[in-house]
């Protein structure tokens, strides 16, 4: 060794000897990061954050993207079934003819009655069980006398209208048809109307079917002539062809014919 190297060590080893026991203190080792809870805490949190926001950020719309389509309102509720009194009532009458809806598909039309009577002051209703679903029905006054179904006919709108009447000698025609799940009475007009009873000229009046056409007639002269029962045979009548038209029910004026119930219950061409 150099004597400068000597000179080191030997101070060096001086000082080591003034360094005893009590000098010494404990020094907490550095903490490792994984077990700083605190900051793993923050930084999960932050983790999640930035999770949660990347998503609306990647996908939000920008100023260039088109906008979303407006959501379509629903088409309004179609008109919702009128229904009336009397679902369980009794029935009076029933019938298979009826196409009431145009379905093709024969609709079962059923009348009722509070007491299942058919005769009674009591409303009777009148209703049609629809094929395509549901039941369209409607009152219509007793006044005592009966509610009788006819054959059905259509009137050009594409399914059958419930003619009734009330059954007497002098009888008055309602005309029913389907409208909005309902059944409605089409009004007659009183000229020329569609009853049996004559008019105030006593001219006579009456109706039938024919080749699927509802007609009706009144005779020319008045009904009673002097020494008869009613106008000469064979009389002309004046003939109505009754239609629907924007629900209106329409008398298209027909030919004249001749009536002579001894040869043909309905008027015949002349």
């Amino acid at each position: 060794m150099s004597a400068i190297e000597d000179r080191l060590v030997a101070a060096l080893s001086a000082q080591a000897d003034n360094v005893q026991s009590e000098d010494l203190r404990y020094v907490a080792p550095p903490a490792s990061p994984r077990f700083n809870r605190p900051l793993l805490y923050g930084l999960a949190a932050a983790a999640c954050a930035a999770l949660v926001a990347v998503p609306f950020l990647v996908s939000g719309p920008s100023e260039d993207s088109p906008a979303p389509p407006a959501t379509q309102a629903p088409d309004p509720s179609p008109s919702p079934t009128v229904d009336v009194p009397g679902a369980r009532w009794p029935q009076v009458a029933a019938s298979n003819k009826f196409d009431v809806d145009g379905d093709g598909v024969p609709d079962r039309v059923v009348t009722r009655t509070r007491t299942g009577e058919n005769l009674t002051q009591d409303p009777w209703r009148v209703e049609a069980r629809l094929s395509s679903g549901g039941v369209a029905a409607i009152l219509l006054p007793g006044d005592g006398w009966e509610v009788v179904l006819l054959d059905p006919v259509d009137l050009d709108d594409g399914g059958d209208e419930i003619f009734v009447y009330n059954g007497e000698e002098f009888a008055e025609i309602r005309v029913l048809d389907l409208e909005d799940g309902a059944l409605v009475e089409r009004h007659v007009s009183a000229d020329p109307g569609i009853t049996s009873k004559p008019d105030d000229r006593f001219r006579l009046r009456g109706w039938w079917v024919e080749d699927g056409q509802f007609l009706s007639y009144r005779s020319v002269e008045g009904g009673f002539v002097p020494g008869t029962n009613g106008p000469r045979p064979p009389h002309d009548v004046d003939v109505w062809r009754w239609t629907l038209s924007d629900g209106e029910l329409v008398a298209v004026e027909e030919e004249p014919r001749c009536l002579d119930q001894s040869v043909q219950e309905h008027p015949y061409p002349c």
